[in-house]
């Protein structure tokens, strides 16, 4: 179990330490759990293509839970490309949508690229079950949460391809991706937010 101590001197531990080590605990569970889902995939299963074009589709996934300032879910500095990045450039966004778990989902849509590579990309939010692109809705399900005495669990989703050479154009990769992993990936978002 981690134990988290604090260097200021006004904080007792008996004020901080039940709530601090239930966090502790928090975290490891859920790292413990992403930790179990990723362990039982295959070396194969970690580099399947996507069918019909063959092209590889990464997925990134940023978990939030008891968020504070600078450390939460919507945040300025939370950004596919920095403005001051060297070697990536945001070049194309757009709004559109995907099949996940069977609905249509708001995403948004960019391509990025570097020097010798461009990515397309698909983002988008989960908190407490629900999915949004927008970043006022996202902050407005938070708030929800915590009015109504839920806990703020909440993620942000993106998925990603290289534009390649391929046939298909590549937000179709996208779409059939989110469509083909979007039940594995809500059961371990749902899982990780019950510990």
């Amino acid at each position: 179990m981690t134990r988290v101590v604090s260097c200021d001197p006004a904080v007792t531990p008996e004020r901080s330490s039940q709530r601090t080590n239930a966090l502790a605990d928090r975290l490891e569970q859920g790292a413990r759990a992403l930790a179990n889902f990723a362990s039982a995939l295959t070396d194969a299963e970690w580099q399947t293509r996507v069918p019909k074009d063959g092209r590889k589709v990464g997925l990134y996934i940023a978990y939030y839970s008891h968020q504070t300032q600078g450390r939460e879910l919507v945040n300025s500095e939370n950004v596919l490309v920095r403005t001051d990045d060297r070697v990536w450039k945001q070049v194309a966004s757009k709004a559109g949508t995907l099949d996940w778990a069977g609905r249509p989902i708001e995403a948004r849509f960019a391509e990025l690229r570097a020097r010798d590579e461009q990515l397309a990309v698909a983002q988008w939010y989960w908190i407490g079950g629900r999915y949004t692109a927008s970043d006022t809705v996202a902050k407005v399900l938070l708030a929800l949460q915590k009015l109504t005495g839920r806990d703020d669990d909440s993620a942000a989703l993106v998925i990603y391809a290289p534009q390649g050479d391929a046939r298909q154009p590549v937000d179709e990769t996208l779409g059939r991706f989110a469509a083909e992993m979007s039940d594995a990936v809500t059961r371990a978002l749902e899982q990780a937010s019950k510990r």
